[in-house]
């Protein structure tokens, strides 16, 4: 019986079905493309692609001709005239042309950089068309916008009436306000919604412990599932695989009745600068805070968070932060409300695909 973990060497004796079972670096393909005589160009999807079908088949395949962009022109000599590169990653020099034509307000926003990649060969000045497009779509969608604020300003009083509850009694009663008839305003009387809820644990084995490696595979492979096509769930897997073996990273999971439904992952040494611009050792960086949607709203994933917080303090750590992207206002609600308020520093996080991000990090004592 073949053990559960063991990852067989990248070698020509495997065959297909087995090397899609296990995670290999990026590194490690290409090292094998080389080794045996095959393209190590590409993505990593597409060198997973070449190695499987020579597993199988003993062919060769070459790489994907891309288009290149004519007079294509170095990130330093932007003009809006230059055409958009293929491939096109985030820099500061792109960053620097575009608050030099559109202002200090210009971000990276997720819409405009999914353009940029898309629209490889139009020029800047394209670009900043569709960045003007993208702003005023944003506004268009005030009604959606309207009822997103109704819903923080629900959370935001509910906190201010009831200080010792949890955010997913908040939602409970917000739920409760929007099924009944008349305004969404928040009201001491939609207390009445707690007498119905539903108290997990009750009927079921819920538990909240540190992963062990087997489970991190297969919460990860659940995840890359769900998100077919998107190479950076790949990327991330492996990233989360290495520091946890490492020591780098303590990942916290959910369990109900032996099903991983909701996980938080602490990263301890994290780069984001801290006093004097260097990391601290008391700190950690709490993120990947995900919950199946089945579950969401049922006081899982704040019971999972105090047994992370408590567990953290208890191994001698003493402060504890979260970052959150600059228009993410409601979870900067969630945030303030588990106590994160101190504003540390703001960054930016780049993604395995080139996407860069805004981050805003918050802290809290522990």
């Amino acid at each position: 019986m073949r053990q559960m973990g063991l990852r067989p060497d990248l070698s020509r004796t495997l065959d297909s079905q087995t090397f899609r079972e296990y995670y290999y670096l990026k590194e490690e393909l290409a090292d094998f493309c080389r080794a045996n005589h095959l393209p190590a160009s590409g993505g990593k999807q597409e060198l997973t692609e070449r190695i499987a079908c020579f597993l199988d088949t003993g062919r060769v395949q070459q790489p994907a001709v891309k288009r290149t962009a004519a007079h294509k022109t170095a990130a330093s000599g932007i003009t809006r005239e230059s055409i958009i590169e293929d491939s096109f990653v985030c820099t500061e020099a792109h960053r620097a042309f575009f608050r030099k034509e559109i202002g200090n307000s210009f971000s990276f926003n997720v819409q405009f950089q999914q353009w940029l990649k898309a629209n490889a060969g139009e020029t800047y000045d394209d670009a900043i068309a569709a960045y003007y497009t993208i702003l005023e779509a944003k506004k268009a969608g005030k009604s959606s916008i309207g009822k997103q604020f109704e819903y923080n300003a629900y959370i935001r009083d509910f906190f201010a009436d009831n200080p010792g509850k949890t955010l997913d009694e908040a939602i409970q009663c917000w739920k409760y306000k929007k099924s009944i008839k008349g305004h969404n305003r928040y009201e001491r009387s939609d207390l009445a919604a707690q007498d119905d809820r539903e108290n997990p644990g009750r009927n079921e084995e819920y538990i909240c412990r540190i992963a062990s490696l087997e489970e991190m595979n297969r919460k990860w492979d659940y995840e890359i599932r769900q998100h077919p096509g998107e190479e950076n769930w790949i990327e991330w897997k492996g990233e989360a695989i290495e520091s946890f073996r490492t020591g780098r990273s303590i990942p916290y999971y959910g369990i109900l009745d032996g099903t991983v439904i909701c996980e938080a992952t602490a990263v301890l040494y994290p780069d984001f600068p801290q006093d004097g611009g260097k990391p601290d050792e008391h700190t950690v960086e709490l993120c990947a805070f995900r919950t199946i949607k089945t579950y969401r709203g049922k006081g899982y994933f704040s019971e999972l968070m105090r047994f992370m917080l408590k567990d953290l303090k208890q191994k001698g750590y003493t402060k504890a932060v979260v970052g959150v992207e600059p228009e993410e206002k409601l979870n900067k609600e969630i945030y303030r409300h588990w106590g994160f308020t101190e504003h540390i520093c703001t960054g930016t996080e780049t993604y395995p695909d080139g996407t860069v991000i805004d981050v805003e990090f918050y802290g809290r004592q522990l």
